[in-house]
């Protein structure tokens, strides 16, 4: 190698150490000289939740703190017995706070509304979007759910949303609403008119809830604007209580689910309320009509939220909070029954005899029967042309009965008949239609009578006669009741020396004095049905039936009215008598069950051993046992109180 290319090569190493060592010290230089950056502050997270405290003011809008993009704001309409200067502490939540409820609101559509279905497309399962806890300074009662409006992020604005109301307290769900419509990003809901009852220390929550059926599009959008429809409303009430083993009100139709307003067909479906269910055995069925159907099989109270949605564009939907009490089955009658001897006799009434038998009516068989404490029976043929109903034991200590004509009955304890007529006691066609044994020896006797008013014209007035042991009648001592029909049916003596009857007409109960002076109560209930016998009470008390009303009643001495209601729907209470118990017993006429009612308007029911026996008249018996009469198994039947 020529000394050249040696001098080459050393210089060229030389260049690379030099480079290489000055690179190398620029670098550590830069580390050390170079100050570093600057420190950035920690970023602070967004608040989740935000407080106010409001005062609580009737009919004045109160606002819901404003958090990420919601706000809102509510109405009371008025406020019961609350504490002095009621507040409510608001929190709103843009997101899951610890012990929030967690959404109930979740549609259920039957199988059998498959095709109905379709219609609709169901979006996830419920969302919650927003919450609100309500902390209330006490208890008081809110009118009802108040109407709110919430505002939303744009990102949330156009959906089916629903509003639910807890209390988180006793984790129940209390209220369900759908919006009513959108205004922008505005929504508002219409509030409820269920009462709000705040419990002193309990903690309750609004929640915004996403997820709920949209309607599908429509197939073609109208070319000119529709009327609005208007407003969807649940009409049908509360639905009534059931009892176990019985069809839920009272026929396979159950109870009926009615809407007005908005834009047909409708859609009804139910959720629970937590905890809840409808009560087991019942349905919600909407084919052919919308109706809570069944047999209740379990005892309790439910909390159900029934739902409906329209077919309108926008849909509409509306909804009801109910609570549907079933109560057990009555327990069994222990009663005995006898058999009539004379088949479908239709026995009306019965009667404590003066010889220590019971003594009853066969209408249909025109025959007086008698039976033994023991069960033995005598029949005894009526000689008038129409089978009796009422019967008494008389002043005299005879039997009195009517047939529902001018024929007043009487029979002696050994079965010998007598009649006597009404004829004496004024113009018109007589119909007696009850009998009473007077405080003055006679006998009173209510008389729908047909009088004339023209060649070709007569019209019913309603009157009291009074009739002697002897059979002795007159006009002097035949008292108008009415000018027109009241109605009149069974007559009583009260304790208080007066006569008590009926009016089913004019639905009033009536009394009258021994010297003809008549003053007339009206019963609170309209269209009662008062043709139900009356009975001297243990407390001194008037107590009668109203059939149609479905109620027991008592009425004083002075006029002052009180019901009762019967626990089972349409029972047909019909006839009364006093205990040796010192309660009041009744029967079901429609219902077979025998009703018993304290003083105080406490009652119980026991069901009769014969379905379908239709008891009617009732009476305590000279043995201290209650006995009645089965008109539709054709029996006498007794029991021990």
């Amino acid at each position: 190698m020529s000394r050249r290319w040696i001098l080459g090569i050393g210089l060229l190493f030389c260049v690379v150490v030099i480079a290489y060592v000055g690179c190398s010290s620029s670098a550590v230089q830069n580390v050390h000289t170079t100050p570093p950056p600057p420190t950035m502050p920690a970023t602070t997270a967004a608040p989740q939740s935000r407080s106010t405290v409001d005062p609580i003011v009737a009919g004045t809008a109160l606002p819901i703190p404003a958090i990420g993009g919601f706000s809102g704001s509510f109405t009371i309409a008025s406020v019961a017995s609350p504490p002095a200067n009621p507040t409510v502490k608001l929190t709103s939540y843009i997101s899951a706070p610890v012990g929030a409820p967690a959404p109930q609101a979740i549609t259920r559509i039957p199988s059998r509304f498959a095709l109905q279905s379709r219609r609709f497309a169901t979006t996830t399962a419920p969302n919650t979007i927003f919450w609100v806890q309500q902390q209330y300074s006490g208890a008081m009662g809110l009118s009802g759910f108040p109407v709110t409006s919430w505002q939303v992020p744009a990102s949330d604005a156009g959906q089916t949303l629903a509003l639910e109301t807890f209390d988180g307290t006793a984790n129940a769900l209390l209220d369900t609403e759908f919006d009513t419509g959108w205004t922008g990003n505005m929504v508002t809901f219409p509030g409820s008119a269920s009462t709000f009852a705040v419990v002193a220390g309990h903690t309750y929550w609004w929640e915004l809830i996403s997820g709920k059926p949209t309607p599908a599009p429509s197939p073609s959008p109208s070319q000119s604007p529709s009327p609005s429809p208007s407003p969807l409303t649940i009409t049908s009430g509360s639905p009534p209580p059931g009892e176990v083993g019985k069809l839920y009100g009272g026929s396979s139709n159950g109870y009926t689910l009615s809407v007005s307003g908005g834009t047909a067909p409708y859609f009804w479906t139910w959720s629970a309320a937590k905890g809840s269910s409808l009560p087991p055995g019942l349905t919600l069925l909407t084919l052919p009509a919308e109706a809570i159907v069944g047999t209740p099989t379990t005892a309790g109270t439910f909390h159900v939220i029934v739902s409906v949605m329209d077919s309108g564009s926008p849909r509409l939907h509306a909804s009801a909070n109910y609570s549907i009490a079933i109560t057990s089955a009555p327990p069994k009658l222990s009663a005995t029954e006898y058999i009539i001897p004379t088949a479908g006799s239709n026995t009306r009434d019965i009667i404590s005899g003066p010889n220590a038998n019971l003594w009853f009516s066969e209408s249909n068989a025109s025959k007086i029967g008698e039976v033994t404490t023991s069960g033995a029976f005598t029949e005894y043929s009526d000689t008038a042309s129409s089978g009796p109903f009422a019967i008494i034991v008389g002043p005299d200590k005879n039997l009195w009965f009517v047939h529902g004509d001018d024929i007043i009955g009487t029979m002696s304890a050994t079965g010998v008949v007598s009649s006597f007529s009404l004829n004496g006691a004024g113009v018109g066609t007589h119909a007696a239609q009850g009998i009473a044994a007077g405080p003055d020896g006679n006998l009173w006797i209510t008389d729908q009578r047909r009088v004339g008013c023209g060649k070709h014209c007569s019209h019913l007035t309603s009157w009291i006669d009074v009739m002697t042991t002897s059979g002795a009648v007159s006009s002097s001592t035949s008292y108008e009741v009415s000018a027109v029909s009241a109605g009149l049916n069974h007559i009583v003596a009260g304790s208080d020396g007066n006569l008590w009857f009926v009016e089913t007409v004019a639905n009033e109960i009536g009394k009258i004095t021994t010297s003809g002076v008549i003053t007339q109560y009206p019963v609170p209930t309209a269209s009662s049905d008062l043709g139900s016998i009356l009975a001297l009470g243990p407390d001194g008390n008037i107590w009668f039936c109203e059939y149609g009303a479905n109620k027991v009643g008592k009425v004083t001495p002075g006029g002052t009215m009180t019901e009762y209601a019967v626990p089972s729907p349409s029972s047909g209470p019909w006839g009364i008598t006093a205990g040796p118990d010192g309660n009041i017993w009744f029967t079901e006429n429609i219902a077979s069950q025998v009703g018993r009612i304290t003083p105080a308007g406490v009652i119980s029911e026991f069901t009769i051993p014969t379905a379908a026996s239709a008891p009617i008249g009732i009476t305590k018996g000279p043995d201290g046992d209650i006995w009645f009469a089965e008109s539709g198994a054709n029996k006498i039947a007794k029991f021990k109180p």
